[in-house]
């Protein structure tokens, strides 16, 4: 079988093997690998073959509650989203919780918009500042305002099925039956269906 794969796939591990064993060695005092026995080479030296995790964004952290602004009740499971000051690629997000508690973690210091939205609620965004002195922020209760939409007059359209079947009889429902038009009684009898 020659498939055309396979000499890629064999110098990919032959470089991946080069470029661990090329690593320097680990020192006496540290493991000698990382997660799964995976080689990690000196410390912050990094390999093309290895992944890296990315390194903690901060210490930051915001926190509150989100309520119906009507009814005062937690709105349970409302999106938290954080987002830049400019742009609208959110840097971090949440759900909150079934009493309306959300907490987000691991913030750096900036200036952000936290953006909370629940289905049936207008959407809320406020500005949010985390400074390098006062890297938690408890926002206490965001109310969300409900959305009341007036929707238009519906009419709803039933017929009744050509036959019915009661649990005593059979009913043919001779004025659904659109075979009907322009025939007389005696046409209406012969097409029934007992």
């Amino acid at each position: 079988m020659n498939n055309p794969l396979l000499p890629m796939l064999a110098l990919a591990s032959v470089l991946a093997h080069e470029a661990v064993a090329q690593a320097p060695a680990a020192p006496a005092s540290r493991p000698a690998g990382g997660p799964a026995g995976i080689p990690t080479g000196a410390p912050g030296a990094t390999s093309p073959a290895l992944v890296t995790l990315p390194a903690a964004r901060g210490t930051g952290r915001i926190s509150g509650v989100v309520l119906d602004g009507a009814t005062k009740k937690p709105v349970e499971f409302a999106t938290v989203a954080l987002l830049p000051a400019t742009g609208d690629k959110p840097v971090d997000g949440t759900v909150a919780d079934d009493k309306g508690r959300f907490s987000m973690k691991g913030l750096a210091a900036g200036e952000y918009r936290l953006q909370l939205s629940f289905i049936g609620y207008g959407s809320l965004t406020q500005p949010v500042t985390l400074a390098d002195g006062k890297m938690t922020l408890d926002l206490g209760t965001v109310a969300l305002t409900p959305a009341a939409q007036q929707l238009n007059e519906v009419t709803v359209n039933g017929e009744r099925p050509v036959v019915e079947s009661k649990p005593d009889r059979l009913v043919y429902n001779a004025a659904t039956d659109n075979t009907n038009k322009g025939s007389t009684a005696a046409d209406v009898l012969r097409k029934a269906p007992w």
